[in-house]
């Protein structure tokens, strides 16, 4: 029922003058293949009713699963599973004939892993970020000057500067 009700919207479609592009282009794809690819593509479309905008989703994922995160620590959390999430969709995608799923307990594992790095008394993991304490005589030691001298990058110099000062 679907698939004539599509057939019949593309060829009504084709004798209008739309003015959106892309849904013209779309409508001249999905028409330009053989029956049988048009079916299988009908068939294959899932539409998910009520499904989350992609903007509302960082929010959701926030609010639902890092519940045991202190708030502000949360966005972080969210940084580090994308980023795992994104690596892990690359991979998955790279192998074309992989028809395995991912399971969610590899999703909540992870996830409780990454939640127990912001927890009170856990280290930090993220300290080559963290702000640095440069001692205010700095500029003027001498292999300061001498790392300037080979052009060392100034974020460089400041970790050696922390790192001298602590020895």
């Amino acid at each position: 029922m679907a698939y004539q009700k599509l057939i019949a919207e593309a060829v009504s479609n084709q004798n209008k003058s739309l003015k959106n592009d892309a849904l013209v282009k779309s409508f001249q794809s999905f028409m330009s293949l053989d029956d049988n690819d048009r079916k299988n593509l009908v068939h294959n479309i899932e539409i998910l009713n009520a499904a989350l905008d992609i903007f509302d989703i960082p929010v959701e994922i926030q609010s639902r699963f890092f519940t045991s995160v202190r708030r502000e620590h949360r966005a972080a959390l969210y940084g580090s599973l994308e980023g795992w999430w994104l690596d892990k969709m690359i991979n998955h995608l790279g192998k074309l004939t992989s028809d395995e799923l991912i399971p969610r307990y590899e999703v909540e594992d992870k996830i409780v892993d990454l939640a127990e790095q912001f927890q009170p008394d856990a280290l930090p993991t993220d300290f080559f970020t963290a702000p640095l304490e440069i001692p205010g005589d700095a500029e003027e030691r001498l292999f300061v000057f001498q790392l300037k001298g080979i052009e060392v990058s100034s974020q460089r110099t400041s970790h050696l500067t922390v790192d001298q000062k602590r020895s």
